[in-house]
């Protein structure tokens, strides 16, 4: 787990700073802060060569890298990662759980591997392979870039869910990439501008399908890949894997029998992602899913530690199961308590890490479990995430499939598109005049007609591709923010394959009116009824209440937000002053809104000001 950061130029040399592609590096130093390294790439001597802080290299790219050390501690891991004849060199953020396999396989075919790095792995595996068949047999999460110099192309990659982020920004004179936009903003020919469409289409939703806060920048949509070529500067765009190549089987096998399987299959996908050279822990939240992979990487890989984040409010529910799982476990458990003054404190440091808006509170809670992670001396946590997008947890899943009759197109689309409600354009414009849905209502609805399968197969893909972008870049930048690295054992690819081999009548009971049945009845097979079958949650925060406790905070950032001018405040001031923390106030679509776009005026002071988190804080916070 580590940061990556590329510099590509446009001219076939030009001279390039290596003090600049550092600068861009230490803005995402809390990714990697174990080691670093940098290379400049010269297409007209076909080679490749170290470089140092300081040096000015006449070359077409610069590839630069922050190490978080997982496996192989060494300095046999260092990146930018060269082949012998230092022509095609690799960098590389991610984990890869299948790598000892692959790697038994090079070994055979009379590769020499020094080091015990998937990075090395993946080097091997490209030239052996080339890029398409080692991006098919890769099981992990993963953004890496592969240049090669012997047919003059750059590889940009990133994992089939999105699980390790990856950004692309163009200027002028170069193309850039890196796993954080704000390791854009040393470069010389960058600034952060505000793309309002971005912006809009938050307002609507909790997520972007490929847009950013930040203009000219996008991400690199999962499962895709970039080809860069070196010599006349065009990038082809494609895709490795489709969701689309999902479809539910029609199996023959029993309940019992897919219980039996889940295991076998839950089993060996926790051994591949347990595997460290350095100290695992399991993020527990008390809900079913990360109370099933604690018990099981607690009992069969003699891993007991646990991080989790208790709210001071009588609304989480779920903290009483945190410690039924902590006390069956005998766990060595780190808890943290989670406050209106914590929450007031780090909202700030939370939207510089996510570099967006926050569409969620709990996000103020996976920075704090972080850090509870790093201070107990863990480096890798691993999360229940993707689970209820893949056996079908949500309360939007039981909305559609227990319907009391049959949907029409206009009810599917209500159901998924737009579940998390929806407001009349006339109060939208209230807020962003500039705002017509339409186009990104069109855009979502499109994207579900291009879904095939049953009403709940589009559904768990629409999940997949929308929301589930959103929580894991959340997973991954508050893991990150403190040096963890995070694992999400759901999302292995035999995992998600297994998933849709289970019928659907085994993820929605309609007896029962549950979804997740499957996953529940494991559950309660360990834990109990009461422990599997309970209303679903979540990872709850009081954001309002606890924001509402600091009226200073609210009224310095909307004044903010007013000076600014990009967002029109009155509906957020009377939102404030007589709805946020009344009882029936402020509705869950209205309080999305408002927790949106207070931290988009966060955003703008950190990244459009360019203040610094404390100076962001001494500004708002009194």
């Amino acid at each position: 787990m580590c940061g990556i950061v590329g510099i590509v130029g446009k001219k076939n040399r030009q001279k390039m700073s290596a003090s600049e592609l550092f600068d861009m590096c230490n803005m995402q130093k809390h990714r990697g802060p174990d080691d670093e390294g940098g290379v400049a790439i010269d297409c007209l001597s076909g080679k490749i060569n170290k470089i140092s802080k300081g040096e000015i290299a006449d070359c077409k790219a610069l590839f630069g890298f922050k190490r978080l050390s997982i496996q192989d501690v060494s300095i046999k891991g260092h990146q930018p990662m060269l082949n012998k004849e230092a022509n095609v060199s690799i960098i590389f953020n991610g984990e890869i759980y299948n790598f000892k396999e692959l790697r038994e396989v090079l070994i055979k075919k009379g590769h020499i591997l020094e080091s015990g790095t998937d990075t090395e792995v993946i080097l091997h595996m490209y030239l052996e392979y080339g890029i398409d068949e080692t991006l098919n047999q890769l099981n992990g999460m993963f953004a890496f870039s592969i240049v090669d110099l012997r047919i003059n192309k750059l590889f940009l990659a990133r994992d089939r869910f999105g699980i390790k982020p990856l950004y692309i920004a163009n200027t002028s004179d170069a193309m850039l990439f890196s796993s954080e936009m704000k390791s854009f903003i040393p470069y010389h020919g960058f600034s952060v501008d505000f793309n309002e469409n971005a912006l809009e289409e938050y307002l609507l939703f909790k997520s972007l399908l490929k847009d950013t806060l930040m203009k000219d920048v996008e991400q690199v949509e999962p499962g895709s890949m970039l080809v860069f070529d070196l010599d006349g500067n065009e990038i082809k765009k494609s895709k490795f894997f489709d969701i689309e190549e999902y479809h539910r089987t029609d199996t023959k096998d029993s309940f019992e029998d897919l219980k039996e399987q889940f295991w076998e299959m839950y089993h060996d996908v926790v051994r591949r992602q347990t595997i460290s050279d350095v100290k695992v822990g399991c993020q527990l939240s008390g809900g079913i899913d990360s109370s099933i992979l604690a018990m099981t990487v607690a009992k069969e890989h003699g891993l007991y530690d646990t991080v989790s984040c208790k709210v001071n409010c009588s609304d989480q529910v779920d903290a009483p199961y945190i410690d039924i799982v902590n006390e069956r476990l005998k766990a060595n458990s780190h808890i943290g308590n989670m406050d209106e003054n914590y929450f007031i404190e780090h909202l700030i440091d939370t939207v510089w890490h996510f570099e967006n808006v926050l569409s969620h509170t709990p996000s103020v809670g996976m920075f704090q479990i972080s850090e509870i992670a790093n201070q107990s001396g863990l480096k890798v946590l691993l999360s229940g995430e993707g689970a209820d997008e893949l056996f079908g947890g949500y309360k939007c899943f039981t909305n559609m499939a227990f319907a009391d009759s049959k949907p029409s197109e206009e009810d599917i689309v209500s159901a998924i598109v737009f579940r998390d409600g929806k407001s009349e354009t006339a109060e939208l414009q209230k807020i962003l005049p500039s705002i017509k849905p339409d186009k990104y209502y069109e855009k979502r609805i499109e994207l579900l007609n291009h879904f095939t399968g049953s009403v709940f197969d589009r559904q768990v893909k629409y999940e997949l591709t929308t929301q589930l972008g959103e929580l894991l870049e959340r997973q991954d930048k508050m893991a990150m923010s403190h040096s963890i690295e995070n694992r999400v054992p759901f999302l292995d690819n035999e995992m998600a394959r297994f998933a849709w081999k289970v019928p659907e009548k085994y993820l929605m009971d309609y007896e029962s009116k549950e979804g997740k049945f499957i996953l529940k009845k494991i559950v309660a097979d360990i834990l109990g009824n009461d422990f599997a079958f309970r209303k679903k949650v979540g990872f709850f925060i009081p954001g309002n209440m606890f924001m509402s406790s600091n009226m200073s905070f609210i009224n310095n950032v909307l004044s903010g937000a007013r000076k600014r001018g990009i967002i029109k405040c009155d509906v957020l001031d009377d939102w404030a002053q007589n709805k946020l923390n009344t009882m029936g106030g402020l509705n869950h679509f209205d309080s999305a809104v408002f927790l949106k776009m207070f931290t988009f005026e966060i955003w703008c002071q950190l990244y459009l000001d360019g203040l610094s988190v404390e100076e962001c804080k001494a500004c708002n916070i009194k």
